[in-house]
């Protein structure tokens, strides 16, 4: 017998809001920063107005303790690596190390 003490516990309903967001593995896709604080960046990504957290170990080859460090600003459109979604928590993987020592433009100041 499964006892749920009144709570209703549903992951498909947590899933479900950013179940439509998918891109191509290793695909790059253009984010917004929301909001940064000390630990990393919160990004939007096309097609969702959900805001999803990249650390700072995500974000640049070098060690940071802070996006500041890296120029990064709100506002501004990073390009980041979409690596699809743990399979056992749903959160979406990207990282932008890859792409800080490539060619790419890493970041655009938006106008």
């Amino acid at each position: 017998m499964l006892f749920t003490f009144g709570l209703d516990f549903r992951t498909d309903l947590i899933l479900e809001t950013n179940s439509s967001l998918d891109f191509a593995f290793g695909s790059i896709v253009q984010a917004i920063i929301v909001e940064i604080i000390e630990r990393g960046v919160y990004v939007n990504l096309p097609g969702s107005s959900k805001r999803i957290f990249m650390s700072n170990n995500h974000l640049s080859l070098q060690p940071v303790r802070h996006p500041d460090a890296l120029g990064l600003k709100l506002g501004d459109k990073i390009s980041v690596h979409w690596f699809g979604r743990d399979e056992h928590t749903g959160n979406i993987r990207l990282s932008r190390k890859t792409l800080t020592s490539a060619k790419v433009p890493a970041v655009q100041n938006r106008k």
